[in-house]
């Protein structure tokens, strides 16, 4: 079937032989038999034993291929639904990398700042290094900025 379960898993091919449905021998068996073992409820998954006979010498090749039940819409949906959750999980690891990162910049930023506290203190006279840690803090809080 045209955008069916096997065309989107592009293993079988026109000549193939069906042996086997589930583990179910289906050579001679009845086409209401063999539907009632083909179909089921949609979303779940059937295995299939193929034949396949080399037109070029005498190899006979035999594969099993698991395929999910449904119709094209269906499976086009679930395509697309897995597609979503694999987009969800590189936006996730990308969202822990920068969390990462902005936690390091706020230690960051929480060292400037007791730093500056501290050479803030009566007892200092540095009026030089307080600049100098006023700015670098300035610094550090706009690149946190883009962590926020």
């Amino acid at each position: 079937m045209p955008g069916g379960s096997a065309a989107l898993a592009r293993a079988v091919k026109t000549g193939d032989i069906l042996l086997k449905v589930d583990g179910n021998p289906c050579l001679g068996i009845a086409l209401e038999r063999l539907r009632a073992l083909v179909l089921g409820p949609q979303g779940s998954h059937v295995t299939m034993e193929f034949k396949r006979e080399s037109r070029i010498g005498k190899n006979i090749l035999y594969f099993d291929v698991e395929l999910v039940r449904g119709s094209p819409s269906f499976l086009k949906l679930l395509q697309r639904c897995h597609s979503l959750a694999q987009d969800s999980d590189r936006l996730k690891n990308l969202l822990s990398i920068e969390q990462v990162k902005c936690e390091s910049q706020l230690a960051v930023n929480k060292e400037l700042l007791a730093r500056l506290q501290h050479a803030h203190h009566p007892a200092s006279s540095d009026t030089s290094r307080v600049k100098d840690l006023q700015d670098e803090l300035s610094l550090s809080r706009t690149h946190f900025a883009y962590c926020s």
